[in-house]
């Protein structure tokens, strides 16, 4: 019976909390944001909110509320937040809706990666997932990092994040294409990774980068196994994973950027005249894992 009840009243929540929603919604001069971006790894990863915007904001009734959280930091709804998000709307809402006629209808439906906005009567939703052309990509990404700007003023926490040098950062960015700005992130020890699930039509894009990236003479993450390995002693068995102390709970990698970094550093130890040899009984598992040793040139 009691059991009963407690579904009752969840029920009346959801249907009260609906209402509310379409009062507000059929409001004229009610103002709505909602901006979801889905994260490309499970929320126990510890990369997990390098990726993570989530975003509802409402003003309704004379009274503005709701959430903003981007990243680890979450950011206070004000009045003022409002005021400057309802007006870079007005000014920009030709482009906004230029850009939602833009979008191919039928590439997706759903709400990861996405931004919703509801102005006066004007009810508009954008993703770079629904666009094909690099400018419409392009145009995109400038709009939510404007918007980015304006909401995230007023933080509540403060999280100590590690951020790699900006002058090494810069350099990292103008790697990345066009067609995933906004889809990649950098941790402090040079490891490029999607933030956020990417949409199929880019992972050749994100394959491409991920070789471009690491085969770069500049590369942190491959001059550091290289330094490793040239300190080695000769015939000594050992793997990437040990050299570098890999812990895959603490800051996983991919099996294909694994792959393409062991490739680039082969490569690299071939330029500088550093000869490995791979055990060749052990071929076939994560390439982290296979055991190599440095050998004496002939």
């Amino acid at each position: 019976m009691e059991s009963n009840m407690n579904s009752e009243n969840n029920i009346e929540k959801i249907d009260r909390k609906n209402e509310i929603f379409i009062e507000e919604l059929m409001d004229k001069d009610s103002f709505m944001l909602d901006w979801y971006a889905d994260p490309a790894v499970p929320k126990q990863h510890p990369r997990y909110y390098d990726g993570r915007i989530e975003v509802s904001i409402r003003n309704a009734f004379n009274s503005s509320y709701g959430n903003i959280n981007v990243g680890k930091d979450e950011y206070k709804v004000t009045d003022e937040v409002v005021s400057n998000l309802y007006n870079y709307i007005e000014i920009n809402i030709d482009k906004l809706i230029k850009i939602a006629l833009n979008q191919s209808t039928g590439m997706y439906v759903g709400e990861s990666d996405s931004l919703r906005i509801k102005f006066k009567s004007i009810y508009i939703s954008i993703s770079r997932i629904n666009v094909a052309s690099e400018e419409a990509k392009n145009e995109i990404y400038k709009t939510e990092e404007e918007i980015k700007n304006l909401i995230c003023s007023n933080k509540l926490t403060n999280n100590n994040v590690n951020n790699i040098e900006v002058s090494q950062m810069d350099e990292q960015k103008n790697l990345v294409p066009n067609s995933l700005n906004g889809f990649i992130s950098f941790d402090e020890d040079g490891y490029a990774f999607a933030n956020r699930k990417l949409p199929s039509k880019l992972e050749n894009d994100y394959n491409n980068f991920i070789n471009n990236y690491y085969s770069n003479d500049n590369n942190k993450v491959i001059n550091n196994i290289i330094n490793k390995i040239s300190v080695l002693p000769y015939n000594a068995e050992t793997t990437i994973a040990e050299l570098i102390d890999y812990k895959p709970d603490v800051a996983f990698v991919s099996p294909l950027t694994q792959g393409i970094i062991k490739n680039a550093v082969l490569k690299k130890c071939e330029d500088k005249g550093i000869k490995i040899e791979e055990n060749r009984d052990e071929i076939g598992g994560l390439a982290y894992f296979v055991k190599f040793r440095k050998v004496e040139n002939a």
